[in-house]
């Protein structure tokens, strides 16, 4: 995969696993908070619990901040790093979701550092949804479905 300017060099895909948590002693609980792409991957919680969404600039950050009012949803490495209680394991709607992340640096000839230099890179990831079958920047899927398989440009 490629473009004029870069290639893509790498690819990383990540299981995506949301757990809902809580601060120890929380009070009356009233907003479920998260990145937007993770409150869309959570619906079913939010419809069930009936807590009002509030976006967050990230699920860490989410987990991070969590106020006594609010369950936060992050991946579950999140509870043990911010010293949270879990409300509830395994809340996202849809099993075998992904992101896929592509490490592109620039093609050589084209403004790449010589041989043996560090070259930059950067990482781009989203979604795969199976319905439409193209890849999406977080958008929710009605059903996830696995990566194309890994391939080198």
């Amino acid at each position: 995969m490629g473009a004029a300017d870069v290639v893509g060099i790498d690819e990383t895909v990540i299981d995506i696993e949301f757990d809902a948590f809580v601060r120890p002693g929380h009070g009356r609980l009233t907003e479920i908070v998260a990145h937007p792409h993770g409150l869309a991957q959570c619906q079913e919680l939010t419809r069930r619990t009936g807590l009002r969404e509030v976006p967050a600039a990230s699920n860490a950050a989410a987990c991070r901040d969590v106020a006594d009012h609010q369950v936060a949803l992050g991946p579950p490495l999140c509870g043990e790093l911010y010293g949270l209680e879990t409300f509830e394991r395994g809340v996202n709607d849809y099993r075998g979701a992904r992101t896929r992340f592509l490490t592109i640096a620039p093609r050589a000839g084209r403004g790449a550092p010589s041989p043996g230099t560090r070259r930059p890179t950067w990482v781009a990831g989203g979604a795969r949804c199976s319905r439409s079958r193209r890849w999406s920047r977080g958008r929710a899927c009605s059903r996830a479905s696995p990566p194309p398989s890994r391939s080198r440009a």
